[in-house]
């Protein structure tokens, strides 16, 4: 092959020209023995766009050449020659159609703009043309490990909340937007807007899969992990109401919803959203989670078939949870003891509908219905509705140890109190221990209560060596 070709060739490539373009080049100097197989493992190289596998016939439907462009790199799955780079433009791409996922591709868009749905950057909008049972994107193989999405927003379409003061509002009913079951190993999610979704990622049997910089507004829930047998890492998850108060196009500060639209959202998403579901996890790693109006950051839950189970020797850095019901929520049907190692919690129990320092009806730091071992470093806690420790299971007992705790408990109730602890077998109970803990008095001026119930709480005398004190 002539010289002159060679860098007509590499130019094509660097230029990113289509599958179709590339072979149309190839076709015309078939005679000069141009080696197609390296032609194409540049373009998987350099990356492709899907735009460029676009037909008439798909409509606004961009889920068609999306596949394509995806069949196009993962036609020899298990193949060393097979996956590669699949880049988005900087717009908005519809999708009414589910895309499968067959080997390890690298999506990658152009970043996004926030609190601003269907702004700038690459978004893809989740249309209701495509079915409730349908997730946007299917990946059911072990080719597809080690897969990676990243830069891009996915939004879907929601009815706007009524005016009305009885209006109830409900988000659309839609699938996962990523499903993945029986991938086995890693799967990556980097820099993504989750712009009003009902539900992010659901994973099941598969394990190492990461999360990093999560920034979201969900109905139900970002990610729901059923049977990891591997360990998870979760960091960087920002849970705020980018769709909830986004502004209108083309403005900087007119929101699209009055207030008391907003509010309808805020209470379906306070009764129903749990951002982080970790079923059986084996092992998982998380850190710096926010989460502000949701139903619990964090919910822990079991895993009924398959890879049976609960979360187990979760470690958790660094969590906030603010104007929420729940941090940390242990569902009842966790009956095997889940465990956990968290360094810090900070709650700000305010309901956010009601808003003026008003907590959350029965809002506690952690709520264990289910079976729960925890160690805790540090918590700060404010605006207490019931309790900071909610273990209610009379069934099975838990276990939560605190090295120092602080409580401010001025907006709280004077039925308020530290733990709720009752009987939960014939001859056990629950366990507290609490090595440091400085608390305000409740909104009538009284100290809080701090056992309801008959579970132990274990705290170490403070004397008084100072004999200058006043």
């Amino acid at each position: 092959m002539s010289f002159i070709i060679r860098v007509v060739l590499f130019l094509l490539i660097i230029a990113n020209l289509s599958h179709a373009k590339a072979n149309e080049y190839i076709e015309k100097t078939d005679s000069e023995n141009i080696n197609h197989t390296n032609v194409m493992v540049g373009l998987r190289r350099i990356g492709i766009f899907p735009d460029d596998f676009k037909k008439s016939s798909d409509g606004p439907n961009d889920a068609p050449s999306i596949q394509r462009a995806v069949n196009y790199i993962c036609s020899q799955p298990g193949n060393a020659r097979s996956g590669g780079n699949i880049n988005l433009m900087a717009r908005i791409y519809e999708i009414d159609s589910g895309i499968n996922i067959p080997c390890a591709v690298h999506i990658n868009g152009q970043g996004w703009e926030e609190q601003m749905t269907l702004g700038g950057g690459t978004w893809f909008h989740i249309t209701q043309s495509l079915k409730q049972m349908t997730p946007a994107f299917n990946i059911t193989t072990t080719f597809s490990r080690a897969s990676i999405f990243e830069n891009f927003a996915v939004a879907e379409d929601h009815p706007a909340p009524g005016t009305t003061k009885d209006a109830v509002w409900r988000p659309n009913i839609y699938a996962p937007v990523f499903d993945l079951n029986g991938v086995g190993a890693a799967v990556f999610f980097h820099h993504i807007l989750w712009d009003g979704v009902t539900k992010g990622i659901y994973v099941n049997g598969a394990g190492r899969i990461e999360l990093d910089g999560m920034y979201a507004d969900v109905f139900d829930y970002l990610i729901n992990i059923d049977g990891s047998e591997d360990v998870d890492r979760i960091r960087n998850v920002h849970i705020w109401p980018y769709w909830t108060n986004s502004l209108i196009k083309g403005s900087s500060s007119k929101s699209l919803m009055t207030q008391a639209q907003e509010k309808k959202v805020t209470e379906y998403r306070l009764m129903n959203a749990n951002a982080i579901i970790l079923n059986r996890a084996d092992t998982p790693f998380l850190d710096e989670l926010f989460g502000i109006g949701l139903h619990a950051l964090l919910q822990i839950g079991y895993t009924s078939s398959g890879n049976r189970g609960t979360t187990t020797k979760a470690h958790i850095g660094r969590i906030s949870c603010d104007k929420s019901k729940y941090c940390l929520w242990v569902t009842s049907n966790v009956n095997s003891q889940m465990s956990a190692i968290i360094d810090q919690i900070d709650y700000q129990g305010e309901n956010p509908v009601s808003g003026s320092g008003i907590p959350n009806n029965k809002g506690s730091v952690i709520e264990l219905d289910g079976n729960a071992s925890l160690q805790i470093g540090q918590i700060y806690a404010e605006i207490i509705g019931v309790s900071v420790f909610q273990m209610p299971n009379k069934n099975v007992c838990s276990e939560i140890h605190v090295s120092s705790l602080k409580v401010n408990w001025s907006a709280s109730p004077p039925n308020a109190y530290l733990a709720y602890m009752p009987k939960c077998g014939s001859s056990s109970y629950d366990l507290l221990t609490l090595s440091n803990y400085a608390g305000t008095n409740n909104s009538i001026g009284n100290a809080v209560k701090l056992v309801q119930g008959v579970g132990h709480l274990m705290m170490p005398s403070f004397l008084e060596k100072n004999s200058n004190a006043q």
